[in-house]
C-alpha cells in the first residue's frame, strides 16, 4: 500500500481491522506513514520479512508485486511456513497482484 493506505482504507471500510493487515513497503517514510495510521507495516525487502517475520498472525496478507510468479512462489509458501497468515477460525486472506511481463 502507499502512504494514503489507499488499499488498507477501503479493507477497513468492509470490516478488516488496520492492525491486523499487514502492508510492508520498501520505502521507509510510506511504512512509517501506515505505521502512524494503525497498519502493520515494515520497511524493507518482503523476502527478508518472511524468513524471520516480526508478527503473526495476521488476517490479511496482500503482496503487490510488478514481477512474474515463480520466482516468487516461495514467498507465498513462506506466509505458510512461517504462520504469518491467520489459518485458525475464521482463516486469513493472502492477496497477491502480478504481472504478465
Amino acid at each position: 500500500d502507499g502512504a494514503a493506505a489507499g488499499t488498507g482504507s477501503a479493507l477497513v471500510k468492509h470490516g478488516l481491522t488496520a492492525s491486523r493487515l499487514f502492508s510492508p513497503n520498501v520505502v521507509p517514510t510510506v511504512a512509517w506513514s501506515l505505521r502512524r495510521q494503525g497498519y502493520c507495516s515494515w520497511a524493507g525487502q518482503i523476502e527478508k520479512y518472511l524468513k524471520q517475520p516480526l508478527v503473526k498472525h495476521m488476517d490479511l496478507v496482500y503482496l503487490d508485486h510488478t514481477g512474474a510468479f515463480p520466482c516468487r512462489a516461495a514467498q507465498i509458501w513462506d506466509i505458510f511456513r512461517q504462520g504469518i497468515v491467520n489459518t485458525e477460525g475464521g482463516g486469513g486472506l493472502i492477496a497477491v497482484t502480478f504481472s504478465t511481463r
